[in-house]
């Protein structure tokens, strides 16, 4: 730490978004706190990133094959020296304040520092918040009962950089993966969760938040994925998991049944009828659900469990059910 206090480490991932750039970078140099460093790490674009990063002075910047999210993240976190880390997506902005803000809120115990962004788009410079819901406070606990707790996407997010690195090569976390949501949820099995409850950044909303997806099948795997990875690295902090704890709230067992619905050949009847038990417990025992999102997934999981193949004629092709409004990781 500098002079008593904590020096922050804003790292800047960008692959192909020259266009939206220059303002992540400008927004990092204009922190009012003045122990930081911004990184920018450049996974490989095929644009002009290059030449927008190369305008700005007093930053680093890394330059390295495309890999994924992860593999920039690492990057970054190798060459930071921070104590803290801000994950900011190059599509992103920080408001001046952020840094002192996450400072004041850190101490020695502190593994994670979360906070919400502001939505906005170019047409809209005002759509909402995220995450719209309320935080938690006793982030461990509430994690190892429900599985999951409110978190804002990649942006709204400081960790421990010693933590960071060390839960990313524990649980060797895919290079393509929710990276965001693993390092939340195992930060939360380190140390003290600090809450900021106001807007710290900005997160853009466009066409291309979801570029490197593959549609449902892909959050589905992605969510496997990243379910068993906090496995791991909860058994390495000694932390009992029940068995049959789902690790990312209502949504995987949602998942599997929307994928058998819309007739994923993968999704037997059987495992259907399985995942739709589960999705009865988490709509009915997860905090913070609207009636509606909780009656009608209720509805359909009920149905799918009597009678699979009358559920998916009845459901197949709309799936038209309201989503848990827990907010979920979006890589960019």
């Amino acid at each position: 730490m500098e002079s008593g206090r904590p020096r922050i480490s804003i790292l800047i991932n960008n692959y192909n978004y020259a266009q939206y750039l220059g303002e992540a970078i400008a927004s990092a140099l204009a922190q009012t706190y003045p122990h930081t460093e911004v990184i920018v790490v450049d996974d490989g674009s095929s644009d002009n990133s290059a030449d927008v990063a190369r305008q700005f002075s007093g930053i680093r910047t890394i330059f390295k094959p495309n890999g994924g999210q992860t593999s920039a993240v690492r990057a970054g976190l190798a060459a930071a020296s921070g104590d803290i880390v801000i994950l900011l997506d190059s599509d992103d902005l920080l408001y001046p304040e952020a840094c002192a803000s996450i400072a004041d809120a850190w101490d020695e115990e502190t593994s994670y520092v979360q906070f919400r962004l502001r939505l906005f788009s170019s047409e809209n410079p005002d759509i909402g918040v995220t995450p719209p819901d309320r935080f938690v406070t006793n982030h461990r606990a509430f994690f190892l009962r429900h599985g999951r707790f409110p978190y804002a996407p990649t942006s709204g997010n400081a960790f421990s950089r010693k933590w960071a690195m060390r839960i990313l090569d524990v649980t060797q976390t895919a290079d393509r993966s929710f990276c965001d949501m693993i390092l939340a949820m195992c930060s939360a099995l380190c140390g003290k969760v600090a809450v900021i409850d106001r807007c710290l950044g900005a997160y853009r909303v466009h066409q291309k938040n979801t570029s490197w997806r593959v549609g449902l099948k892909g959050e589905y795997n992605v969510a496997r994925d990243a379910e068993q990875r906090i496995r791991t690295f909860a058994a390495h902090m000694g932390i009992a998991i029940r068995k049959n704890q789902t690790l990312t709230g209502p949504y995987f067992h949602q998942w599997a049944v929307k994928l058998y619905l819309t007739g994923d050949p993968d999704i037997s009847p059987a495992e259907a009828r399985k995942n739709a038990f589960q999705m009865i417990r988490s709509f009915l025992t997860f905090p913070g659900l609207p009636l509606k999102a909780r009656v009608s997934n209720l509805v359909v999981a009920a149905v799918v469990i009597l009678s699979p193949p009358l559920a998916r004629w009845l459901f197949a092709g709309s799936v038209k059910w309201s989503n848990s409004p827990i907010p979920q990781a979006r890589a960019k």
